[in-house]
């Protein structure tokens, strides 16, 4: 279902706040649960497919990912929740939340540009061979403060 005055989907537990992020099959929003946790939720709507086929493919693979990947992988954000609505023609998935890009760890919905390699880009330029490395590395993903560490050697700390 979604909100008839807003055309914002309606998922249980969670209030969609912004739209964070799209694609073919779906736009990722800002979500706050009720326990007031920010998280990642993908709409993946029916109908932008031209057959069922892919959208059930897309479901078939969300649940695989959920079934491999480890919570606490450092280097992948966990999937929390994968729900459906038939009837309304759409599934949906909850993710943990990237950080953020200025403020890391502190998320403020109005300002939120979630960290990705994309986003480093877009802020840095061309990312070195090394920072390239430090990213993709288990290291980075653990650092305090991981965005300040593209430009040269990671801070990185245990978990």
């Amino acid at each position: 279902m979604s909100d008839p005055t807003t055309n914002i989907p309606v998922v249980p537990d969670y209030e969609l706040l912004c739209k964070i992020g799209g694609g073919g099959y779906g736009d990722v929003w800002l979500a706050r649960s009720v326990t007031g946790l920010y998280r990642a939720v993908k709409i993946v709507r029916r109908d932008n497919f031209k057959d069922e086929r892919p959208f059930l493919r897309e479901l078939e693979g969300i649940t695989r990912y959920q079934e491999m990947v480890a919570p606490g992988t450092p280097t992948q954000l966990a999937l929390l929740h994968v729900g459906e609505r038939p009837d309304q023609g759409w599934f949906h998935y909850v993710m943990e939340l990237a950080d953020d890009a200025e403020n890391g760890t502190e998320i403020v919905p109005s300002t939120y540009v979630p960290l990705t390699l994309k986003e480093l880009k877009a802020r840095r330029g061309r990312l070195p061979a090394s920072a390239t490395v430090s990213v993709l590395s288990s290291e980075w993903w653990r650092s305090e403060r991981p965005w300040e560490s593209v430009g040269g050697v990671s801070a990185g700390r245990p978990s």
